[in-house]
């Protein structure tokens, strides 16, 4: 997330609206977009986009995003570039509130995943809702943009019927009501256009050979007054296209929905943290929250072999340390998933081939452990389909497999012995008791020879060397977080989190594999 003090000064008026990493690379005299976003997902769904730290939306594979602009009454306000922008999670839960001050007071953007309603169609979304906390009315301008969150992007027609948006990509964005004033234009004169004062109603559709079309919906946003779009995600049930109006969970619903979910979990695992200060536990929820979320999504790229392999760690690792998070998380609800794409990988390869070609058996250990602790049936069905794999998991790392991961062998090692033990109580709960001794067994000949091999103490940011490497990936960063918050290390854990989903936004579920 973003921290006031991180924000970079206004940008001379001069410079046009560019998304907020662009705005702060700039400032900074960099080449390189300066990224920082976080995801947006629901459990059914994964990572479906990301949001900046001025509020602007991008949903996986689209080649344009969605800001919005404030008209107050000294000037159009640009959160990307404006110095007051604040962002936070709220309560814990993937809904981003990104604030920006402007006279009389703050209008804050909220953005979250849902599964809505539009018209026929049902299926997942983006909610970007603002409100205005000011004390007098001002004009929201929500603006489709040939941007994507960290550099150009596409945009080649627009046609609107009502509060309906139509784009290029088929894509549609969906307003609650019929815009007040609609400004289309080329080549970035938009926001010019605004500012002059220059917004008369304009056509329901235009085309660019160029793909550099913008248009502002714009409504007006009285004292405590909420505009809401809707950004539907690709198909949803059988051919219905969403069309208005629409309906979709609202902000209290969905904080208590991650509310509940954290609960339901809170019963094994994850042991109950009391932080110092609010912040940090709204952070230490947040970082649960993005777990569930996108834990799948990134054991999915660790098991695509199409993906480019990124740097940092070998994908036998960043899928077992997600693994094991999703375990401690005691969140069954996204570790089936997991379990079953890794226990289909063995069944069909005779050893859990990741996409790297290195092997996920411990990755598939921490998620059929997680998936088997809360069962006590041994005729269950999640029983019957996930005692056997772990059974031929364990039997590969008795003859020393599944640990070939060259860069942290002895990490990997360690996380084996835990995944074992983990495994060894479950299998002992469902009548298994051979098996659970045979984990047991494996476990004690992984930490006697880890015992038998030095190991050179090294920063988790640097190779055996010395060498500062690569942040791991977006979520491992995430996941750093966490563990700085448990151990009361604040200061550590929030420059974490405001790195955290840092990436290229590319068309897949996860960033991780997408550095530059």
């Amino acid at each position: 997330m973003t921290a006031a003090a991180d924000q970079p000064v206004l940008d001379p008026p001069d410079i046009r609206v560019r998304p907020r990493s662009v705005h702060r690379a700039a400032r900074h005299g960099h080449t390189v977009p300066e990224r920082e976003w976080s995801p947006l997902g629901t459990l059914d769904s994964g990572v479906i986009g990301r949001v900046d730290g001025a509020g602007s939306v991008q949903l996986d594979g689209a080649r344009w995003s969605l800001d919005w602009w404030i008209g107050a009454e000294d000037r159009w306000h640009h959160p990307s570039r404006e110095a007051s922008v604040r962002q936070r999670c709220v309560g814990g839960s993937p809904v981003v509130e990104t604030a920006v001050r402007v006279p009389g007071g703050d209008v804050v953007s909220r953005a979250y995943a849902v599964q809505a309603h539009a018209g026929d169609w049902r299926g997942t979304a983006v909610v970007i809702e603002v409100e205005n906390r000011t004390a007098v009315p001002v004009a929201l301008a929500f603006v489709v943009r040939p941007w994507v969150l960290d550099g150009p992007g596409a945009l080649g027609s627009v046609s609107s019927d009502g509060s309906t948006v139509t784009l290029d990509d088929g894509r549609r964005v969906l307003l609650a009501r019929d815009p007040a004033r609609t400004v289309v234009d080329t080549g970035d004169r938009v926001a010019a256009r605004l500012e002059a004062g220059d917004d008369d109603h304009g056509p329901a559709g235009a085309t660019s050979e160029k793909d550099d079309l913008e248009a502002a919906f714009i409504v007006p946003l009285t004292h405590t007054a909420v505009a809401r779009v809707l950004l539907p995600v690709g198909a949803g049930s059988g051919d219905a296209v969403p069309t208005g109006p629409w309906s979709a969970p609202d902000l209290d619903a969905v904080v208590a929905g991650w509310s509940a979910h954290r609960r339901a979990g809170s019963g094994g695992g994850e042991p109950s943290v009391s932080l110092p200060e609010p912040d940090w536990d709204d952070a230490l929820e947040w970082a649960g929250s993005v777990l569930r979320v996108a834990g799948p999504d990134e054991v999915g790229s660790c098991l695509d072999r199409h993906r480019r392999v990124p740097s940092g760690p070998s994908a036998a690792v960043r899928s077992a340390e997600v693994t094991e998070a999703l375990a401690r998380l005691s969140a069954p609800d996204a570790s089936v998933p997991v379990a079953r794409g890794l226990a289909e990988a063995l069944r069909l390869g005779g050893e859990v081939r990741l996409g790297d070609r290195t092997d996920g058996t411990v990755a598939l250990l921490h998620a059929v452990g997680a998936v088997l602790a809360g069962q006590t049936d041994p005729d269950s069905d999640v029983a019957q389909e996930f005692v056997s794999p772990a059974a031929v998991a364990i039997r590969r790392l008795r003859k020393g497999r599944g640990l070939a991961a060259d860069d942290d062998v002895t990490g990997l090692r360690s996380s084996a012995v835990r995944a074992l033990g983990r495994v060894a109580a479950a299998l002992d709960r469902l009548g298994q008791p051979e098996v659970a001794a045979d984990a047991r067994s494996v476990a004690n000949a992984l930490t006697a020879a880890a015992s038998a091999v030095p190991t050179a103490a090294a920063d988790p940011g640097s190779d055996a060397s010395g060498a500062e490497t690569d942040v791991r990936s977006p979520l491992e960063t995430a996941l750093a977080a966490r563990s700085a918050l448990r151990r009361g290390d604040g200061a550590v854990a929030l420059a974490n989190l405001r790195s955290a989903w840092s990436g290229r936004v590319g068309s897949g579920r996860s960033d991780a594999e997408l550095r530059p």
